[in-house]
């Protein structure tokens, strides 16, 4: 599936309102990576986060934050380092196995948000297959504590 396909798909079903959470595959991330409209999210705590991450990722951790998505902006931005994500912006959640990617993707929901995947092989999965990924240049964003 090419990246223009993909996010049609995307869109149709947030409009329909239909399918609101979906998964994509560590291919699908791949290619993600670069593409403007989409914030990937590691909901990871932040020493998972400072240890490894995939590429571009912004930290937004679930277990010390679990209602992140419903922080209003400035608090938000105060925690995270970086500006709150208007609810149409494409979220693609991770963790370590995709538990804790579920579980916020369902808050992100809550909040308000229409556009929000996960990718439950999280980095396992992604470290698993280190060896096939292609780093987004320039996009990685150092650690931030809490």
């Amino acid at each position: 599936m090419s990246l223009l396909q993909l996010l049609r798909e995307r869109l149709a079903r947030a409009w329909s309102g239909t399918d609101r959470l979906t998964t994509l595959s560590r291919q699908d991330v791949a290619r993600l990576l670069t593409h403007p409209d989409v914030l990937l999210v590691d909901v990871r705590e932040p020493p998972e986060y400072a240890a490894n991450r995939i590429p571009g990722a912004r930290n937004v951790p679930f277990r010390s934050c679990p209602d992140a998505w419903a922080l209003e902006p400035d608090a938000f931005r105060s925690a995270f380092g970086f500006a709150k994500p208007p609810p149409s912006q494409m979220l693609v959640l991770y963790c370590k196995s995709g538990a804790r990617a579920s579980a916020s993707a369902e808050r992100a929901l809550l909040a308000g948000y229409s556009d929000v995947s996960t990718y439950p092989g999280s980095m396992d999965d992604w470290l698993a297959h280190e060896d096939q990924q292609t780093p987004a240049a320039g996009q990685d964003e150092g650690p931030r504590q809490h």
